[in-house]
């Protein structure tokens, strides 16, 4: 099966890097690579989902107001890579009302 996931920090620091044809992954980091999908578009879903992730918990400081309630995030380029990860991030794992923007074409 071909599949697709992310090395985690501490691994990376163990192996010394993870830029290799072949790397050892625990099984738990990895999934099944759709079909439909190249190599590259797979590989860059985890990347994609971290820079929301960052950019909400971090930037956004919403890791550290998780616990309040009422909280509301605009998110620009919402039908993006990125954006779409946001928006489910917010909504679900933060907890927020989210008004997201999009270009006509994706409305």
């Amino acid at each position: 099966d071909e599949v697709f996931g992310r090395q985690t920090l501490d691994r990376m620091r163990e192996l010394n890097g993870s830029y290799a044809e072949y790397a050892i992954v625990d099984s738990a980091d990895l999934y099944r690579k759709p079909a439909r999908l190249s190599h590259d578009e797979a590989a860059a879903v985890p990347h994609a989902c971290l820079a929301a992730y960052a950019a909400l918990g971090h930037v956004g400081r919403l890791v550290e107001k998780r616990k309040r309630s009422h909280k509301s995030v605009l998110i620009l380029g919402g039908s993006g890579g990125v954006g779409t990860f946001a928006v489910q991030l917010a909504k679900v794992h933060f907890e927020c009302y989210v008004v997201a923007s999009c270009s006509k074409r994706n409305a």
